[in-house]
């Protein structure tokens, strides 16, 4: 199997975290009630995103994903000013953001944010990062500019190079902008897979690996065994806005370490699957709960279902039953279910079935 459990420590503090890691993450896109901006008050940082963070803080101690954008934007203050700091945040470069992309889980075509975004800003929030806070830079990426493998892995390099002591995550995108997917930025990365040694964890959207479950399984597999070749078994793959239960487990049975997502903001996680809030609500809380209640408790809910589903992955890892991922899917069939999807995987892999 190419699933695995990796440590990623931070050079610069030693704090360290055990994959697979499942990463709430927060942006000002999508979301009405994060869309005002910071502002002084009584010298408090202000804010509706900021808010959902404080409201949430105190569940959140291994890891979050949060976006430079925001925090340049003033829709964040700086890591120092946050409600609370985790033993390592991830720092998204802005790109999600600013584009029209659409996370699987989303209900409706998300509006871009329409503030002014460059790769010099991005370097402007992250230049200012303190060094005693430990977090994972992630490569700059932006709707408008693309490039081809090569020079996205200079670009990164690039960036990265001022800053020896944080993390480095290297996120495969598109080569032009006529590309919906990274099909060929794939092919070129498995060819020239050493040139990945650069960076701590290579990056890649849900969406933008394929274009179905079976494909992006695939892919994701093809990337980690090419990767394995190259002697980089101890780089975990990161896919970006996959933080469902059912979507993690099969895209870590095909090699992937990290997920993060803001699904956990818009469902409900039960028995491995996302239910819609306000129908989880009335049956968990009671009818007498209001919405507002209903939803914080339900995103509290949600944070500790993410660290049980990661026991449990590192649980299967170990074990290789897939009886343990019942766990994860508590619906009639479901043992078969990731027993059959990992053998179709193995079967496109290799040509035959296990």
């Amino acid at each position: 199997m190419l699933c695995r459990t990796t440590k990623i420590t931070h050079r610069g503090t030693g704090a360290s975290l055990e994959t697979p890691l499942l990463v709430p993450s927060f942006s000002s896109k999508g979301f009405s009630r994060s869309s005002t901006r910071g502002e002084s008050k009584n010298g408090e940082f202000v804010s509706g995103l900021h808010r959902q963070f404080a409201a949430v803080g105190e569940y959140i101690t291994d890891t979050v994903l949060v976006s430079a954008f925001d925090i340049h934007h003033g829709y964040l203050p700086m890591p120092d000013k946050l409600p609370s700091y985790p033993e390592i945040l991830f720092l998204d470069s802005g790109g999600y953001e600013v584009s029209d992309y659409a996370d699987l889980s989303d209900i409706e075509e998300p509006i871009p944010k329409t503030e002014l975004w460059t790769e010099d800003l991005y370097k402007g929030v992250i230049a200012k990062w303190p060094e005693e806070k430990a977090v994972v830079f992630v490569s700059y990426d932006h709707p408008d500019e693309r490039r081809d493998f090569a020079d996205q892995v200079k670009a990164a390099r690039d960036l990265f190079r001022p800053f020896p002591n944080h993390l480095r995550t290297l996120l495969l995108k598109p080569e032009t902008t006529s590309q919906e997917t990274i099909n060929e930025t794939l092919k070129t990365a498995m060819a020239k897979a050493s040139e990945l040694k650069h960076f701590d964890i290579i990056g890649v959207t849900e969406r933008e690996v394929g274009n179905s479950p079976s494909i992006r399984m695939l892919n994701i597999a093809k990337l980690r065994r090419a990767m394995d070749d190259a002697g980089l078994t101890g780089v975990p793959i990161h896919v970006f806005g996959a933080l469902d239960p059912l979507s993690a487990t099969l895209y870590f049975m095909a090699g992937a370490e990290i997920f993060d997502g803001l699904t956990w903001l818009r469902y409900a996680y039960k028995e491995g699957r996302c239910l819609y809030t306000h129908n989880h609500g009335p049956v968990q809380f009671g009818l007498l709960e209001k919405d507002k209640g209903a939803r914080a408790l339900t995103q509290a809910d949600n944070l500790r279902e993410l660290l049980k589903i990661q026991g449990t992955l590192r649980e299967f890892k170990h074990m290789k039953d897939f009886s343990k991922l019942v766990k994860l899917g508590a619906w009639p069939g479901a043992e078969k279910f990731f027993s059959d999807a990992y053998d179709s995987l193995d079967t496109q892999l290799n040509g035959r079935a296990k």
